[in-house]
């Protein structure tokens, strides 16, 4: 009987292997428009660790309305309200739980969502300049305005 347990886990192991194998087929086959002559896969995926990561939310210069760097370590944010909109169901969703931003590969900030975002404006104060630096030219688009803060307040702290 033991015999049979161990067969029958090897073919379903060998199987997963295969299943797992022709659905990455697949997605570079669609990706890639089909293998090269020398039979190697062709897969085409965008490079998501370039990228501005709000938990799960990718944030590129086209979600942006705004950035304004306010001193060296911090820069607003203001979101376009499709954008907005994804961020303030995650952050309903997920009251009480902790928020990564990621630049890059990196965890540059992480806070504990006390109350779900109910705008697209943002605060975030970096531990580094260069991260400021960074965050600031990957979300200035060359079509926004280079804009200067005139006043600031704080609206809320703990």
């Amino acid at each position: 009987m033991a015999n049979y347990s161990i067969i029958v886990g090897v073919i379903a192991f060998w199987s997963g292997v295969k299943v797992q194998q022709a659905r990455y087929d697949d997605l570079c086959l669609d990706l890639g428009g089909g293998r090269n002559p020398n039979n190697y896969l062709i897969c085409v995926v965008e490079n998501v660790s370039d990228a501005f990561w709000i938990g799960p939310i990718r944030v590129t210069h086209h979600d942006v309305v705004e950035v304004v760097r306010e001193e060296d370590k911090r820069i607003y944010i203001k979101l376009k309200q499709n954008i907005a909109k994804v961020l303030s169901s995650y952050t309903k969703q997920s009251v009480g739980q902790q928020l990564e931003l990621r630049l890059h590969d990196h965890v540059i900030n992480s806070v504990q969502i006390a109350e779900p975002l109910q705008t697209g404006e943002i605060l975030i104060v970096l531990t580094s300049i260069e991260d400021a630096n960074q965050l600031e030219a990957l979300l200035a688009s060359p079509a926004l305005k280079k804009l200067q803060m005139i006043d600031s307040k704080v609206i809320r702290t703990k």
